[in-house]
């Protein structure tokens, strides 16, 4: 049989690249047959292998029918292009990029285009066989369907070669790699298409690619092994020095915790002690607390059995806290013991934990501070009653006073008609001294009732408007008495109110002669509005003002704004005092808005006690 030479270089070739490729494939599968990377290496020397074989096919079909099967040559483009994919593929998780999403998505988007492209290829919709020529079989002419797919598979086959040109993979993968597009590029240019450089290409590649192998650079599992050891045996480094460092700094943190700590296995065996649990077994027990001994073998009998059931209790995964009295050479000490058993992130108990603070210093503080609170309650009521019992007195002396000055006042009486008028004035200097006095007595005397506990409150539904009535006659009084201009705003009609009577009068009658006591000119003006289930009343003056520093403390008993106050407007400072713990009584508050020179505002917000026996929000009854 009379073989053309095209076709003997195409046989010599083709076997060449076979035998080299499949020894390639077989070295990379032996070497480490688990390891991604080689087997996708072999899956790429494979391709090589049914690329050299399906050419051989071609050219064997040419030698015995006299004309390429394109059968054949169809099966070679397939080929063609799952080489192509599987060098890319080879190239991306190489050199790390086959953790990125838009990686992967590149080599699934290649590998679908390779698959919806075999219909077509089988179609012979890209290269059509050619007749033989007079020295060769092989000859194909390329569609433009064949150039776009050509151009495609280049485009992949150049983009792996910069993949593996960028990383730091051994040289030569990167020479294997470049010399097998140069190859493939041969494909489409016309002189050299029907040659087998393209196989001769693969094979020499294939060199380069045992060549890199050989020299064990090219993902060798043991040269891998070897970095991953190495790059623990840091990591290890740097954990093992953090280890160290957070057991100083656990070691630090136990020895200087003024609490005795111990901790135990489940052995009872001692596996943790710090500085103040052996200086405290060394007072109580003469003991030297050693690691990894046994403490119950040393505590005396008064002492085992009882820690013995606090350990138990521990093991069984109860936590306690108790108290005791230890018995210390030099003096007792009270010392609180608490225990909790040490478990693992899947609740397996390992051991138990003991804490034994020192509570001595505290539990005197908490006797002598009870001796104290009790001490200071015994004062305050004795406070109390002295004051309601000094209070009683002086009325029962100032009523007399009182008497017998109204009637050496009155001109018309048989004792004032008999007096001179400058002893009838004076006289009625010493009724007014009285009735000064008189109110602060009162003051003094419902203070203490409040102070005792003792003040009696009577909730009744009251008529807002017989009320409203009650404050505009008072609010006109003092108005004709002080001279200042008086504005009321009354509260809706024909509306009740549950309250104690007396008390809101009191309040009100307070909080109004304390307004125009204080406004030399302006106005008062006072006004009981409804919000919901609150009664807000508001007594507001344009007189003298309190100061912001001293505005909080109006409401302290005994307090004045100034002395200069005090001796210009008289009062003892109980007026605000009682006002405040007067409508804490009746479950509401008062707030006070004030600026000097421009006046001040007082305002109560009191609940319905038909609507709720509780407290306004944010107001505490005083105890």
């Amino acid at each position: 049989m009379n073989i053309p030479f095209h076709t003997l270089v195409t046989f010599t070739i083709d076997i060449l690249g076979m035998a080299v490729s499949l020894g390639m494939m077989f070295l990379l599968l032996w070497q480490a047959p688990h390891h991604r990377d080689n087997r996708l290496a072999a899956i790429y020397m494979a391709a090589q292998v049914c690329w050299c074989f399906s050419n051989l096919i071609e050219n064997t079909s040419g030698l015995f029918h006299g004309r390429v099967i394109e059968q054949f040559i169809h099966a070679s483009l397939l080929i063609m292009g799952i080489h192509c994919l599987a060098i890319f593929t080879l190239a991306v998780h190489a050199t790390g990029l086959w953790p990125k999403l838009a990686a992967r998505g590149v080599v699934a988007a290649f590998a679908g285009y390779i698959i919806g492209s075999a219909i077509p290829v089988m179609q012979g919709k890209f290269v059509l066989s050619l007749p033989a020529g007079s020295d060769r079989f092989h000859n194909v002419g390329i569609l433009t369907a064949g150039w776009i797919g050509f151009s495609i598979l280049l485009v992949f086959y150049i983009a792996s070669f910069i993949l593996f040109r960028r990383s730091d993979v051994h040289p030569g993968m990167k020479w294997g790699t470049a010399i097998t597009t140069l190859g493939f590029v041969t494909i489409g240019i016309p002189p050299l298409m029907n040659w087998p450089t393209d196989i001769l290409a693969n094979s020499v590649s294939a060199c380069f690619f045992a060549y890199a192998i050989i020299r064990e650079k090219l993902f060798n599992p043991l040269e891998e092994m070897n970095r991953t050891l190495a790059a623990t045996n840091d990591q290890l480094l740097t954990l093992t020095k953090e280890l160290r460092e957070s057991e100083a700094r656990l070691a630090a943190l136990l020895e200087n915790t003024p609490d005795a700590i111990l901790a135990a296995d489940l052995d009872q065996r001692l596996i943790i002690s710090n500085a103040p649990a052996r200086d405290l077994f060394r007072r109580r027990l003469d003991l030297d607390l050693v690691t990894g001994m046994n403490p119950f073998d040393y505590l005396p009998p008064d002492l085992i059995s009882l820690f013995r059931d606090y350990y138990n209790r521990m093991l069984k995964g109860e936590s306690f806290t108790a108290n005791h009295v230890m018995k210390i050479p030099d003096k007792p000490r009270d010392v609180e013991v608490s225990g909790f058993p040490i478990k693992m992130p899947d609740n397996k108990i390992v051991g138990v934990c003991c804490f034994i603070r020192d509570v001595t210093a505290s539990r005197l503080a908490e006797k002598e501070l009870m001796v104290a609170k009790e001490r200071a309650e015994s004062g305050n009521q004795a406070k109390s009653n002295f004051l309601a019992m000094v209070s009683h007195e002086l009325r029962t002396p100032l009523t007399s006073i009182m008497a017998h000055a109204m009637l050496m006042c009155d001109q018309n009486g048989p004792l004032g008609a008999t007096l001179k008028q400058e002893v009838r004035d004076c006289a009625k200097r010493i009724y007014d001294s009285a009735i000064h006095l008189k109110g602060l007595i009162e003051g003094i005397l419902q203070f203490s009732r409040i102070e005792a506990g003792r003040l009696d409150l009577s909730f009744e539904a009251i008529e807002l408007d017989s009320f409203a009535d009650f404050m505009k006659s008072q609010g006109d009084t003092l108005a004709s008495t002080y001279g200042i201009h008086f504005v009321f705003e009354p509260p809706p009609s024909g509306r009740q109110w549950v309250c104690d009577l007396q008390i809101l009068r009191q309040v009100v009658i307070n909080l109004m002669a304390n307004a125009f006591k204080f406004t030399t000119e302006g106005e008062v003006r006072v006004s009981l509005t409804l919000e919901g289930p609150v009664l807000r009343i508001a007594v507001c003056d344009t007189g003298i003002g309190i100061s912001a520093n001293e505005l909080e403390k109006v409401f302290e008993p005994f307090y004045q704004v100034s002395t200069g106050s005090t001796r210009r407007y008289g009062g003892a400072g109980l007026g605000l005092s009682i006002v405040r713990r007067l409508v804490q009584e009746l479950g509401g508050e008062v707030t006070v808005w004030s600026k000097t020179g421009e006046g001040t505002c007082f305002t109560i917000r009191l609940p319905d006690r038909k609507m709720t026996t509780d407290p306004l929000p944010g107001t505490t009854k005083p105890a």
